[in-house]
C-alpha cells in the first residue's frame, strides 16, 4: 500500500498522536513531515496495512455513477468524467451499521480540463465528520472544497472520519464529487478507495516495538 495513505489512516485513528504538528521543513506538506519523525514506524507496520486491506467494505465494481458523470474502469482506478455539478461517483452505504465510526478515504488526481473545488455529500449518513487531504484537515464534506487543494495534476489523499447516525437510512450514500458547486468540465483519476470500521484498525502498540 502507497506509504502516504499508511500514514493518513494512522493520523485518522490517532496513531500518530501530536506527530501531525511536526513540521520538519517549511515545505512540506503534514504528510510528509510525520514520515521523519519518530513515530512513522506505525505506518511502516505490515500488520496495520493487512487490516485495511482486509477491512475494506468497498469494492471497485460495487461503486456507481451518478447520471451527470461518465466513469471507466481503468486496472484500479476509475477515470470519471463530470457533466455537471452534480456528476460524481456514488456509494451505497445502507449496510454500515448505525452509531459506528467509519473513515471513507480515496486518492484523486486530475487528468483533463479545470479543476475548481472537490466536496461530496451524503443522504443523512452522518452525524459528523471530519475531513484532512494530504493530512491538513480541511473542514466537513458537505463543503464544496473540503477536499480540495489546488487545479494540479498531483496526486491527493482524501479521508473523511464519519459516524453514522442512530436512524440510519438503508438508502444512504455516500457521494464523490469534483467540481461540486463550481462548475467545469474535468476529467479525474480516483483510485485507492476505502471504507472502513474505525474500531477494526487498532492494532496493539507494543507490536511496533
Amino acid at each position: 500500500m502507497n506509504k502516504r495513505i499508511l500514514i493518513a489512516f494512522s493520523v485518522m485513528i490517532g496513531l500518530l498522536g501530536a506527530a501531525v504538528e511536526k513540521v520538519v521543513d517549511a515545505n512540506q506538506t503534514q504528510s510528509e513531515a510525520i514520515v521523519t519523525s519518530d513515530n512513522s514506524k506505525t505506518s511502516d507496520n505490515s500488520k496495520f496495512d493487512e487490516l485495511i486491506e482486509e477491512h475494506n467494505l468497498i469494492k471497485l465494481e460495487d461503486i456507481l455513477t451518478t447520471s451527470a458523470a461518465n466513469s471507466e474502469r481503468k486496472g484500479d482506478s476509475i477515470i470519471l468524467e463530470v457533466l455537471n455539478e452534480n456528476g460524481g461517483l456514488e456509494i451505497q452505504a445502507g449496510d454500515l451499521k448505525p452509531r459506528t465510526e467509519y473513515i471513507l478515504s480515496f486518492t484523486y488526481a486530475k487528468l483533463e480540463g479545470y479543476l475548481n473545488s472537490f466536496g461530496g455529500h451524503t443522504d443523512g449518513i452522518w452525524e459528523n465528520n471530519t475531513v484532512t487531504v494530504d493530512g491538513k484537515e480541511t473542514g466537513t464534506f458537505t463543503e464544496m472544497d473540503s477536499a480540495y487543494v489546488r487545479d494540479d495534476e498531483e496526486y491527493h489523499v482524501v479521508m473523511i472520519k464519519f459516524t453514522t447516525p442512530k436512524d440510519k437510512s438503508p438508502q444512504s450514500s455516500l457521494y464523490i464529487q469534483p467540481n461540486r458547486g463550481d462548475f467545469d468540465t474535468v476529467k479525474v483519476e480516483i483510485k485507492d478507495i476505502y471504507l472502513i470500521e474505525t474500531e477494526l484498525l487498532q492494532i496493539d502498540e507494543t507490536q511496533n516495538r
